[in-house]
């Protein structure tokens, strides 16, 4: 199956999507105002795909979304988006969002998580997990993206070892909800 990005991003902009990140966004966030998703690719390179307005002073919280519609039980830690060009994945590029949120379609689950905390995590495991979970391709049109299917729960036992030390700055480590 080849995969087609903005396929995805089509998708990804429905209404009923709109609605279920709302729903996250405000449990995680309750003083969320509104939020706008980014709705081209060329934006979505930047580094962010939504943006938060929250707070009476209208802070801007920039956001990375993944969506994952596979019963995999796995994140895809992508880490090289295009072999073509070389072009690093989401997981090891420099992102302008503060966090990385994961929505699991078909489990309904969400997980919120501080980006650089995550990509300290892939920079710590990486060949590790690159060894024991193997790389993915997966054929887009006129290119391959690369990335690790790493069980949600050995990312989240990661996340919060190095959540609770303190030579990693961060402010969240992770947030789930259902």
């Amino acid at each position: 199956m080849t995969y087609i990005f903005d396929d995805d991003l089509r998708e990804s902009l429905e209404d009923k999507y709109k609605i279920i990140w709302w729903e996250f966004y405000k449990k995680t966030f309750p003083s969320l105002l509104r939020f706008k998703r980014v709705s081209s690719k060329e934006e979505n390179i930047k580094g962010y795909d939504r943006i938060l307005c929250v707070g009476k002073h209208n802070k801007i919280i920039l956001i990375e979304e993944k969506e994952d519609k596979y019963k995999t039980g796995n994140f895809f830690l992508e880490y090289i988006s295009n072999d073509s060009t070389g072009s690093p994945g989401w997981i090891c590029k420099p992102l302008k969002a503060e966090y990385i949120a994961y929505y699991f379609i078909n489990y309904n689950k969400h997980y919120l998580f501080d980006t650089r905390l995550l990509q300290y995590v892939w920079i710590v495991n990486n060949e590790d997990w690159k060894y024991k979970y193997g790389i993915k391709i997966v054929p887009n049109v006129d290119y391959n993206t690369l990335g690790v299917a790493v069980p949600i729960s050995k990312v989240l036992q990661e996340v919060n070892m190095f959540g609770h030390h303190k030579s990693v700055p961060t402010q969240l480590s992770f947030v789930f909800c259902e």
